[in-house]
């Protein structure tokens, strides 16, 4: 523990002899400050309390903390004054990562989201999905007040192993060189996409023509089995926020700085399940509000959008990084195997102060280190 005061003042014990300062100073009843060495490694700060009275200690380091003590006398104790603290460079709260190229950062800005490949290794992705598992096996096997649970871990999980794909991976020094003050999260979503349920036609036929394997549609083993798919009309979209107020939230755009995805599951054909994006529609988006205010989204409406929606193929450990108007939704899973991913909603440091200006038409106002590369204003 360092004790400091940059401009010489002394500790003082207050007259209740239970608070403790750095307000002292000299000739100051109570302010004389005195170093006095305890047994098991411990050492008391001692300082007069009163005139004429007692003397008091702060016990550093003695379980379960800091305490306040009366001791007889300190005429054995050594003087001492507080120093000016030594400055310490500050621990990296976001892991390295290489900087972004100028073709990342103009593919981010026009198109709005940036995948990078495997920001996340196989250990980490590993022992996500382990955790991702455990909730989902959870939620399948609880009822009544144990689903609850199971669901709302799913959505606010705060274990480390969903935590350490942003904080101790590649994926936090990306996010870090896209917006270079943000907050460290306390809460990760886990994010499953379930099949669909098989249609009994299309499963006979599976059965039926099993010694005869079926062409794969574009690598989906199902593809040939002439199963009826849609992903719905284009004006299925959202953008995060929008219905918060179907969970018993409060409506409002742009809730967070950037929206970050990490896949657990490999997504290597359409169809299944995936992240999927609207190209380059948070411009459209952020003019929009900008020129009609929040209510163009808010109140439910879907304006038709000029992009045209990307399901985004990725594998286990990509990570997708958006702006946070964005237009998205999940996919409709198609292929055999849950889809599985960890999303995170990172804030500026400044979000509160920021997000005016975004929802006022500077889409890059939260996102500084995209407009520090030159690429944007």
């Amino acid at each position: 523990m360092c004790l400091a005061a940059p401009d010489g003042r002394l500790v003082r014990v207050c007259a209740d002899g239970r608070t403790v300062d750095a307000r002292g100073s000299p000739g100051d009843a109570g302010t004389a400050l005195f170093l006095q060495p305890a047994g098991e490694g411990r050492v008391f700060i001692a300082t007069c309390a009163s005139p004429g009275g007692g003397c008091a200690y702060v016990a550093v380091g003695a379980p379960p903390g800091l305490r306040v003590e009366a001791v007889p006398d300190a005429a054995c104790a050594t003087a001492v004054r507080l120093a000016p603290a030594r400055a310490h460079a500050p621990a990296a709260a976001w892991p390295p990562a290489p900087a972004l190229t100028p073709e990342q950062l103009g593919a981010f800005m026009r198109d709005g989201y940036l995948i990078v490949k495997g920001a996340a290794g196989p250990l980490a992705v590993e022992a996500a999905l382990r955790h991702f598992n455990s909730v989902i096996g959870t939620l399948a096997g609880s009822a009544g007040g144990g689903a609850e649970e199971a669901r709302d871990a799913l959505l606010n999980s705060d274990h480390p192993a969903a935590l350490s794909l942003l904080l101790r991976t590649r994926v936090g020094g990306v996010a870090a060189r896209l917006c270079s003050k943000l907050t460290v999260p306390k809460r990760a979503q886990l994010a499953p996409r379930y099949p669909q349920p098989l249609p009994p036609a299309c499963a006979e036929r599976a059965f039926a023509e099993e010694g005869a394997p079926l062409p794969a549609a574009d690598g989906d083993p199902l593809g040939g089995l002439g199963e009826k798919r849609t992903q719905g009309p284009r004006s299925r979209w959202h953008v995060d926020g929008v219905d918060a107020a179907k969970r018993g939230g409060e409506a409002r755009l742009a809730p967070f700085s950037l929206l970050v995805a990490v896949a657990l599951s490999d997504t290597p054909h359409e169809g299944a399940g995936q992240f999927t994006v609207f190209p380059g529609s948070h411009l459209e988006l952020c003019a929009l509000v900008a020129a009609q205010g929040e209510g163009a989204l808010l109140a439910g409406a879907r304006p038709p959008l000029a992009a045209q929606p990307a399901e985004l193929r990725l594998a286990a450990g990509d990570a997708v990084f958006a702006h946070p108007l964005l237009a998205h939704r999940i996919g409709v899973n198609f292929s055999s195997k849950i889809r599985a991913a960890v999303f995170f909603r990172l804030h500026h440091k400044e979000h509160t102060q920021l997000r005016a200006a975004l929802l006022g038409g500077k889409p890059w106002a939260e996102l500084d280190a995209v407009v520090a590369g030159g690429h944007g204003a």
